[in-house]
C-alpha cells in the first residue's frame, strides 16, 4: 500500500523531481521518500519514488571507482592464473612424456615374454 507522503506542489532545492508512469504528472518529493511508494496526486496511481540524483551521482562515482579497483584486482589474478596454467601446462607436457617413456619401456620388457610364451607352449 502507498505511503501517505505529502507531494510538494513547490519546489525545494534538494527535492526528488520525477514523473508519474501513468499519467505523466511532474511529481517533487523530499529526498528523504526515497524508496518509498506513493500516491499520484491526479491519477491514483502508486509510484515508487526513486533514488535523489545527488545520492545517485555520489554513489555513482564512488561505484566506479570501486568497479575500477576490482578490475585491476581481478586482471592481476587473470594475469597469475595465465602464467600458473602455462607452468602447469608444460609440467603436464612433461608428466605425459614420461608416461608415454614408461610404457613403451614396459612394452618392450614384456615383448621378450610374450614371445618366449608363445614359442613355448604349456606342456
Amino acid at each position: 500500500m502507498a505511503e501517505q507522503i505529502a507531494v510538494s506542489a513547490n519546489v525545494q532545492p534538494g527535492d526528488i523531481v520525477f514523473n508519474c508512469p501513468r499519467c505523466t504528472k511532474s511529481l517533487a518529493i523530499d529526498p528523504r521518500a526515497a524508496g518509498f511508494t506513493i500516491t499520484c496526486p491526479d491519477c491514483g496511481t502508486e509510484v515508487d519514488v526513486p533514488a535523489s540524483t545527488e545520492n545517485l551521482a555520489d554513489n555513482l562515482e564512488e561505484t566506479v571507482l570501486a568497479l575500477r579497483s576490482r578490475l585491476q584486482i581481478l586482471e592481476h589474478r587473470y594475469s597469475l592464473d595465465r602464467e600458473r596454467l602455462g607452468k602447469i601446462t608444460q609440467e603436464m607436457g612433461l608428466i605425459q612424456a614420461a608416461l608415454d617413456r614408461t610404457v613403451s619401456l614396459l612394452q618392450d620388457a614384456l615383448e621378450p615374454l610374450s614371445t618366449e610364451s608363445s614359442s613355448n607352449p604349456p606342456a
